[in-house]
């Protein structure tokens, strides 16, 4: 059955998502979709991640001892039934039972809080080798990736994994061992009971392995189809202003509803398939407790073991169906920990794997490769697919060029790639913004003093606009500096550039999206404050690179061409 429905909604979500491919030939990647069973060795890792094998272990032995301690109580009970009323008001007896009864409730809280705890250690560390892993992937991930995939993992996989399977995980380990203990117990008090049990309990674990079955596949395609509702919703934000100058809006809207659809077929077999595996439950464990019954008054039993086993096994009628439901959905979510745990091993860039650093000042940049002296400014010119940005992510080795960059006779792939690339900034033609305070956008690290920052300001002609502005260095920027001016944005960019006080600066055609005055600003500021250091401007316009010393012309992937401005 899950076969089936798995073939059908991969074929309504490959009709919906064609494979689009660029001018560069690339695709767009399918997305991995594990099959099978979760392994035991996913729940290992996923417990490994946060904390040591033996405290694993030491887990596993508190929670058995927990359930032993709150079963004692019970059993205690039992005992004193069989003894006199006198004896059974005995301070001795209470005391016992009181010791027990306060035994059991400390022993609960604390293993709720351990593995509750330890649950929440495992996801925090989960997130953060995928947060590393995503950062540290090639470029190629992320141009063969939609960002609504790996919106999915982010957000729901994420969430999935922080806020509902730790709590779920608490309440199936403590609804198994007390089921465990329902059948323990009452074979303990009457061995007749195991010739019921022991088949019931494989009719049992038939019915629950074939509905784990489909509803962990079922649970994976639902995952699946999830992607492309975030896809869709992240581009259409994207490209809003387009689409209502189209008038394409209807279109979009059907294209959601279509995604949307097939998600919701997925997500209700999921649902469905819950309520299936319980009234076949329901009706076993009634058969469960009539048997047990039976066996009690047929074979001549005591009337406080024969109360103990009873009250054990009538616990199951309401506790099984919930105990296996909850195990299910422990076991579907942790497709999400499976999801994640994917993002967590992406192939990094070679780069991050070399350990040693650059010298402290480097780089002095007093040549590099094209005879360009420390302090110039080089001017890239040529036709649209010349080469000139795979120049440019040559220098920030993205990817590693498969030639050699010497900068002051140090081969830059000897260079740990983060800290190479911090010595180089970058201005391009789209301003990069956060969500978030001022002072964050221009010192996310948070290296420099107010002082600093209200300095580069002050170069950017932009004190009086912040010192405007409510919050001042605090004020709250929205995504991508929404509630900025597109020169604004820009002028911030470039005073982060200052802060940095980097010696190789990268400009790509930085002032073509802003107004002639603000154009005027960035130039003068490139020629007064960056007259230091080398800069490399990527020019579409003539007038961009009057003011260089050197212009390097790109034909075809290589240089053609090299002199001044006026040669």
């Amino acid at each position: 059955m899950s076969d089936n429905i798995a073939r059908e909604n991969e074929e309504k979500l490959s009709g919906l998502m064609p494979h689009d491919t660029d001018s560069s030939g690339l695709e767009i990647s399918v997305e991995d979709r594990a099959i099978g069973t979760v392994s035991s060795k996913l729940y290992w890792d996923y417990f490994r991640s946060g904390i040591h094998s033996l405290l694993i272990i030491g887990v596993a032995f508190l929670c058995i001892i927990t359930q032993a301690s709150m079963v004692a109580p019970d059993v205690w009970l039992s005992f004193l039934t069989r003894k006199l009323p006198s004896e059974q008001k005995d301070k001795t007896n209470l005391t016992i039972y009181g010791c027990l009864v306060a035994a059991s409730f400390i022993l609960g809280i604390v293993r709720s809080y351990i593995l509750y705890l330890v649950c929440l250690r495992c996801s925090e560390r989960l997130h953060d080798k995928m947060v590393v892993a995503l950062l540290q992937a090639p470029v190629l991930f992320f141009d063969s990736n939609p960002v609504g995939r790996i919106l999915n993992r982010f957000s729901k996989d994420a969430g999935c994994m922080d806020e509902l399977l730790p709590l779920e995980i608490v309440f199936t380990v403590q609804l198994v061992l007390l089921l465990l203990s329902s059948v323990i117990v009452p074979s303990v008090t009457n061995p007749w009971i195991v010739f019921v049990t022991i088949p019931v309990t494989a009719m049992i674990l038939y019915f629950t392995r074939f509905y784990l079955k489909s509803s962990r596949e079922l649970k994976r395609l639902e995952s699946m189809c999830r992607s492309p509702v975030f896809s869709h919703i992240s581009e259409t934000l994207e490209g809003l202003d387009t689409i209502r100058t189209r008038g394409r809006q209807r279109d979009f809207i059907e294209k959601f509803d279509r995604h949307q659809d097939t998600h919701n077929q997925s997500f209700i077999m999921v649902r469905a398939s819950g309520r299936w595996f319980g009234v076949r439950l329901d009706a076993i464990i009634s058969l469960l407790v009539g048997l047990v019954i039976l066996v009690a008054v047929l074979i001549s039993q005591d009337a406080a073991s024969a109360g103990l086993a009873l009250a054990y096994v009538i616990q199951t009628v309401a506790m099984t169906q919930y105990a296996v439901r909850k195990s299910s959905a422990v076991e579907n979510l942790m497709t999400s920990v499976e999801r994640v745990m994917a993002y967590t091993k992406l192939d990094s860039e070679p780069g991050y794997k070399v350990d040693r650093l650059p010298p402290e000042y480097w780089p002095p940049l007093k040549s590099i490769n094209l005879n360009i002296k420390g302090g110039s400014k080089i001017g890239v010119v040529g036709r649209t697919g010349a080469g000139k940005s795979s120049f440019v992510s040559a220098l920030l080795r993205m990817p590693d060029p498969d030639g050699e960059i010497l900068v002051d006779g140090i081969r830059i792939k000897d260079i740990n790639l983060q800290v190479a690339r911090r010595c180089i900034s970058s201005l391009g033609q789209t301003p990069v913004l956060f969500s978030g305070s001022l002072r964050k956008n221009l010192d996310i690290v948070q290296r420099f003093q107010d002082a600093d920052l209200w300095r580069v300001l002050e170069d950017v002609q932009l004190k009086d606009f912040v010192q405007s502005l409510e919050g001042q260095l605090e004020y709250e920027l929205l995504e991508n500096g929404a509630n900025v001016s597109v020169g604004e944005r820009q002028l911030i960019c470039l005073a982060r550039v200052l802060l940095q006080q980097n010696k190789i600066i990268i400009l790509d055609e930085p002032t073509a999206h802003v107004d002639p005055g603000t154009e005027e600003t960035i130039w003068r500021v490139v020629r007064e404050k960056l007259k230091d250091s080398t800069v490399i401007t990527v020019a579409h316009r003539l007038n961009t690179i009057r003011h260089c010393d050197k212009v390097v012309v790109f034909k075809e992937g290589g240089v053609v061409e090299s002199g001044t401005f006026n040669a």
